[in-house]
């Protein structure tokens, strides 16, 4: 059910941006802490079973660039295109420069909006989390070598002490504990320990949520705690989705499954392209319950035929290419 949950938090995201809330809560928020929890678990079992080793990080960083990028450029020009062909209202594309196009091409620069770099001039403005996704790639396997035991699973508390800075407002909560490596590694972490049946995997995933309960309980007792951006959405989140995958992870994965696991990326990309549209065409800014409909409805046909036609030639290509390396030791 793991493709299922995807495409799940997948649509989750493309609502919030929409303009829908659920009891005051951002749905979006939510759904990419559990992207960050699920993208531990499927880099640790990648890494495990085909690129352990220091001379096989090269190989694995160019797995990973030939399945973030591809649907990630195609989906950048068709933004491009609309933000030239229709009259787009929005903060993310009023300051467009040459520099500014070719840093969100990059990827990585987008995870790192806090420095200015691309302010007002975002594609595909929630790109900024495969920026971070990228940053974790490019540490994790070296991670991975250096810390092979339960020596891993300390620096997660390194990350939450990072983490606790942001939650309780000393640095900028918003940046620290949602959106770069240091105050989220440990999330990323607690994904990586559903992938290890190691006891002191098991006892980390545990620490993690009570940390979040924990958390979650201060936030009842100080109101300011409550109050400050995202808080409440990040740690139910993690509880949530800590939950979740512990339930699901085991499920057997059926042709359904792996069908709506192969369109959550796409979904993910496209969806605000699609809501500049829709916005244009509705005169509404926070599209009303038909348009929501249509939207998601357009999201996946054009998802499905970016997997089609895109995504799915490569997929078979990589997996050919992990099959002619001999397995990890």
């Amino acid at each position: 059910m793991l493709g299922s949950y995807r495409l799940l938090l997948s649509l989750l995201v493309a609502l919030s941006h929409a303009g829908v809330s659920i009891a005051g809560v951002n749905p979006g928020i939510c759904a990419v802490i559990s992207f960050y929890l699920l993208s531990g678990q499927s880099t640790s079992l990648l890494i495990r079973y085909s690129y352990m080793g220091q001379e096989r990080i090269v190989p694995f960083y160019v797995d990973r660039l030939l399945r973030l990028f591809p649907q990630f450029l195609l989906y950048s020009l068709l933004a491009g295109i609309v933000l030239i062909t229709v009259s787009v209202s929005s903060p993310y594309t009023i300051a467009f420069t040459p520099m500014k196009v070719f840093l969100n091409l990059l990827m990585l620069p987008q995870g790192y909006l806090f420095a200015h770099t691309l302010e007002g001039a975002q594609l595909l403005p929630q790109s900024w989390a495969l920026g971070l996704q990228l940053s974790f790639y490019l540490a994790v396997p070296w991670l991975l070598l250096w810390f092979p035991g339960p020596q891993l699973y300390l620096t997660g508390l390194a990350s939450m002490a990072v983490f606790l800075l942001a939650y309780v407002g000393l640095v900028n909560t918003d940046a620290v504990g949602y959106r770069l490596l240091p105050g989220t590694f440990f999330m990323f972490l607690a994904g990586m320990a559903f992938a290890d049946d190691r006891l002191f995997a098991r006892r980390y995933r545990i620490a993690v949520l009570a940390f979040a309960l924990l958390l979650c309980g201060g936030m009842l007792l100080d109101p300011r705690l409550h109050g400050l951006p995202f808080n409440r959405e990040v740690l139910l989140g993690l509880v949530l989705g800590i939950l979740v995958i512990s339930a699901i992870r085991n499920t057997r994965s059926g042709s359904l499954d792996r069908a709506c696991g192969a369109l959550a990326y796409g979904v993910f990309l496209n969806h605000v392209l699609l809501i500049w549209i829709l916005q244009t065409f509705s005169g509404e800014e926070s599209l009303p319950g038909p348009w929501l409909l249509l939207l998601l409805a357009a999201s996946l046909v054009l998802a499905w035929c970016s997997y089609v036609g895109l995504e799915r030639p490569l997929d078979q290509w990589r997996r050919a290419r992990r099959r002619r390396l001999a397995p990890a030791s």
